[in-house]
Protein backbone atom coordinates (compact mmCIF):
# COMPACT_ATOMS: atom_id res chain seq x y z
CA UNK A 1 0.00 0.00 0.00
CA UNK A 2 2.81 2.26 1.06
CA UNK A 3 5.01 1.83 -1.85
CA UNK A 4 1.74 2.05 -4.34
CA UNK A 5 0.37 5.18 -2.92
CA UNK A 6 3.91 6.67 -3.38
CA UNK A 7 4.50 5.21 -7.03
CA UNK A 8 1.27 7.28 -7.84
CA UNK A 9 2.14 10.29 -6.40
CA UNK A 10 6.06 10.01 -8.27
CA UNK A 11 4.28 9.83 -11.48
CA UNK A 12 1.96 12.63 -10.96
CA UNK A 13 4.84 14.65 -9.56
CA UNK A 14 7.01 13.79 -12.74
CA UNK A 15 4.10 14.20 -15.22
CA UNK A 16 3.87 18.02 -13.28
CA UNK A 17 7.63 18.85 -13.74
CA UNK A 18 7.89 17.33 -17.22
CA UNK A 19 8.91 19.04 -20.19
CA UNK A 20 10.93 21.90 -19.34
CA UNK A 21 14.22 23.41 -20.55
CA UNK A 22 14.95 25.03 -17.41
CA UNK A 23 15.36 21.75 -15.07
CA UNK A 24 16.39 17.89 -15.29
CA UNK A 25 15.74 14.91 -13.30
CA UNK A 26 18.41 13.18 -11.47
CA UNK A 27 19.13 9.47 -11.33
CA UNK A 28 20.70 10.90 -7.57
CA UNK A 29 17.63 8.40 -6.36
CA UNK A 30 17.76 5.58 -5.39
CA UNK A 31 15.62 2.97 -7.95
CA UNK A 32 12.90 2.06 -6.61
CA UNK A 33 12.94 4.83 -3.87
CA UNK A 34 10.34 7.28 -2.42
CA UNK A 35 12.14 10.08 -3.58
CA UNK A 36 12.95 11.97 -6.22
CA UNK A 37 15.77 14.35 -7.68
CA UNK A 38 15.61 17.43 -9.71
CA UNK A 39 18.58 19.58 -10.59
CA UNK A 40 17.96 23.76 -12.47
CA UNK A 41 19.89 23.46 -15.61
CA UNK A 42 19.63 27.36 -15.12
CA UNK A 43 21.17 27.37 -11.88
CA UNK A 44 23.09 24.16 -11.80
CA UNK A 45 23.60 24.67 -7.73
CA UNK A 46 20.32 24.52 -7.04
CA UNK A 47 19.00 20.75 -6.77
CA UNK A 48 15.63 19.42 -4.52
CA UNK A 49 14.85 15.90 -3.72
CA UNK A 50 11.17 15.28 -2.96
CA UNK A 51 10.32 12.48 -0.34
CA UNK A 52 7.15 10.99 -2.11
CA UNK A 53 5.53 8.73 0.89
CA UNK A 54 3.55 10.51 2.89
CA UNK A 55 2.99 7.53 5.08
CA UNK A 56 6.59 7.27 5.88
CA UNK A 57 6.79 11.15 6.38
CA UNK A 58 3.41 12.33 7.29
CA UNK A 59 3.38 14.57 4.43
CA UNK A 60 5.21 15.16 1.35
CA UNK A 61 8.44 17.03 1.32
CA UNK A 62 10.48 19.24 -0.64
CA UNK A 63 13.99 19.56 -0.06
CA UNK A 64 15.44 22.94 -1.42
CA UNK A 65 19.17 22.51 -2.16
CA UNK A 66 22.01 25.24 -2.94
CA UNK A 67 25.55 23.62 -3.42
CA UNK A 68 26.92 27.12 -2.29
CA UNK A 69 25.26 27.27 1.00
CA UNK A 70 27.19 24.91 3.31
CA UNK A 71 25.32 26.26 6.60
CA UNK A 72 23.92 22.78 6.40
CA UNK A 73 26.05 19.37 5.65
CA UNK A 74 23.33 18.71 2.96
CA UNK A 75 23.16 22.17 1.64
CA UNK A 76 19.71 22.21 1.79
CA UNK A 77 18.19 25.96 2.55
CA UNK A 78 14.37 24.45 3.71
CA UNK A 79 12.87 21.62 3.79
CA UNK A 80 8.64 22.44 3.02
CA UNK A 81 6.25 19.58 3.38
CA UNK A 82 2.84 19.69 1.63
CA UNK A 83 -0.55 17.23 1.35
CA UNK A 84 -0.76 18.65 -2.19
CA UNK A 85 1.80 17.52 -5.05
CA UNK A 86 0.86 20.30 -6.83
CA UNK A 87 1.33 22.82 -4.36
CA UNK A 88 5.12 20.33 -4.16
CA UNK A 89 5.36 20.98 -8.16
CA UNK A 90 4.96 24.47 -8.07
CA UNK A 91 7.42 24.67 -5.30
CA UNK A 92 10.10 22.84 -7.76
CA UNK A 93 9.10 25.11 -10.84
CA UNK A 94 10.19 27.92 -8.55
CA UNK A 95 12.92 26.92 -7.25
CA UNK A 96 14.80 25.29 -10.29
CA UNK A 97 13.39 27.82 -12.20
CA UNK A 98 15.69 30.51 -9.90
CA UNK A 99 12.71 31.93 -7.94
CA UNK A 100 13.67 33.48 -3.99
CA UNK A 101 13.39 31.29 -1.40
CA UNK A 102 10.71 33.61 0.05
CA UNK A 103 9.26 33.43 -3.38
CA UNK A 104 9.16 29.43 -3.20
CA UNK A 105 7.87 29.83 0.97
CA UNK A 106 5.03 31.97 -0.24
CA UNK A 107 3.49 29.03 -2.94
CA UNK A 108 2.13 27.51 0.41
CA UNK A 109 3.08 23.99 2.42
CA UNK A 110 4.59 24.69 6.02
CA UNK A 111 8.20 24.16 7.26
CA UNK A 112 9.52 20.99 8.46
CA UNK A 113 12.13 20.31 10.53
CA UNK A 114 14.10 17.37 9.90
CA UNK A 115 16.45 17.56 12.83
Amino acid sequence: MVRDTAHSIRKSIRHLLSHSPSWRETKDASAGSVELSYQSLILPERHIWIETSIEMFGSLIIDLEDWNDDTHWDNSVIHLGSYDPVIIAKIARAWLGGESLDFCRSLGGFVVDLK
